[in-house]
């Protein structure tokens, strides 16, 4: 919420937004928490882009120890001279981060999830019914800005999976939450109504495996393009 309103609010601001949405984030009375993340744009200091790009290359030219890697962990490998586990997420100089879920112990990883900071959200208190539907208006009115200026915004409900699947649908049922955002703001796409990544089993409940990645952003991209988004690309010869 927090970065759309920002975006809204740049005069000169009329590109394509793809925003992942969880219903949580909908809910009027959180959205200060969100703030941080268009203060980190906002508050830019004259280093913070170049030290951003050594740090992107930095890491995407050398192999390192995983994001959970303490010290004890390190002495050991030091010890036997052998590598770490492998972190299953690899990050580009873009940025992008990736996961291979083939070096993972998924049960383990399941079961970490399912007793984790995770399943706290889940037992967080809800918002009222009103707050939810201030969230609605708050973010179809950001989206409604950009597009005056020719802008696109979509909003895309991304898969989950198993047990976070079903502890959505118990804290936030559909037909009570993303029906009702989709009736005020038409362009939202959840993927339950798109077959071909419908019952995605995703290891961790909630990420995609990297080589499920292009199926679903062709699946995602190929609905916006059925209902007369990308127009701009489509006319130009532009590309995603």
């Amino acid at each position: 919420m927090a970065v759309l309103e920002d975006l809204a609010a740049d005069a000169e601001f009329d590109g394509i937004v793809l925003c992942s949405v969880w219903e949580e984030w909908l809910d009027e009375s959180v959205a200060s928490d969100q703030e941080y993340l268009a203060d980190a744009y906002d508050n830019l200091s004259p280093v913070s882009i170049p030290e951003a790009v050594a740090v992107g290359l930095v890491q995407s030219q050398f192999v390192t120890f995983r994001r959970e890697s303490n010290f004890r962990e390190l002495v050991k490998s030091f010890v036997l001279r052998r590598m770490p586990p492998r972190d299953a997420r690899s990050m580009a100089f873009s940025r992008d981060t990736a996961c291979d879920f083939s070096v993972v112990d998924i049960p383990k990883l399941r079961l970490k999830q399912e007793g984790g900071p995770i399943a706290d959200l889940y037992r967080k208190p809800l918002g009222t019914t009103d707050h939810y539907q201030q969230g609605y208006q708050r973010v179809h009115e950001a989206a409604e800005a950009i597009r005056q200026r020719g802008g696109e915004v979509w909003f895309l409900r991304l898969p989950t999976s198993g047990w976070r699947w079903k502890m959505d649908q118990l804290r936030h049922p559909r037909d009570e939450y993303w029906d009702r955002f989709s009736r005020i703001e038409e362009n939202t796409i959840h993927f339950k109504d798109l077959e071909a990544i419908a019952s995605l089993d995703l290891p961790d409940y909630s990420h995609v495996d990297y080589r499920d990645r292009p199926l679903l952003m062709k699946t995602f991209v190929d609905e916006i393009r059925a209902r007369g988004g990308f127009s701009d690309l489509i006319d130009t010869g532009g590309t995603l």
